[in-house]
């Protein structure tokens, strides 16, 4: 058993070749089944519910590099963000709940809210999603993984199937209005200083 496993604190996260906050990818300890409907879809769209909880599940993965479309991650995130910032309090306390945490509750769920933002910016930065967690090797893959992958796309003049292009349009509408039921809470909800700076600092759709 490793020190982190021992302490029950997570193993570092690395995002697109950056390391995250702490409690980045700890999602599953937030409460979102019973924040998402149980996971069971209500948005009659390609996106839905059943993606965050697949995203759930991939996310504290170790010593495996995982990726998604970015875009579906970014309304994956922002759904999730929407959620934890709107039900702070619940979340706190649903946190609060789980047994031999190392770190007061306020302090995982800001971490989890802060990594959320970061993945969100750095996805949208580079077109990708790539992750993986635990230690500095972890994090030599993942690079050298995303400089293959670069690489290789380079000097390609990659189009679209029209499936995609779909979906694509599809996925940019609900970040859009996404963002901006995010900045409506951060105007109407005493979400603080921090978390109000991080929304206006999540990056156009």
């Amino acid at each position: 058993m490793n020190p982190a496993e021992e302490h029950n604190e997570p193993a570092s996260f690395y995002f697109n070749g950056r390391k995250l906050p702490k409690w980045s990818s700890q999602w599953h300890l937030c409460g979102l089944n019973e924040l998402l409907n149980g996971f069971e879809d209500d948005w009659d769209e390609f996106i839905g519910y059943k993606h965050i909880w697949h995203l759930q599940c991939r996310l504290d993965h170790q010593g495996v590099i995982e990726s998604e479309d970015p875009a579906i991650l970014r309304v994956c995130a922002q759904e999730v963000l929407i959620k934890l910032i709107s039900q702070f309090d619940w979340v706190t306390q649903e946190v609060s709940n789980k047994l031999d945490l190392c770190a007061p509750a306020s302090e995982i769920v800001e971490g989890v809210i802060s990594g959320i933002s970061r993945m969100i910016t750095l996805s949208a930065n580079y077109n990708l999603s790539l992750w993986t967690n635990g230690s500095e090797i972890e994090l030599n893959s993942l690079r050298e993984y995303m400089s293959c992958y670069q690489a290789s796309i380079k000097d390609c003049d990659q189009v679209d199937l029209p499936h995609i292009t779909e979906r694509r349009s599809e996925i940019a509408r609900r970040a859009h209005f996404q963002l901006k039921e995010l900045r409506t809470l951060a105007q109407t909800q005493q979400t603080g200083k921090e978390f109000r700076r991080m929304i206006y600092g999540l990056p156009a759709c």
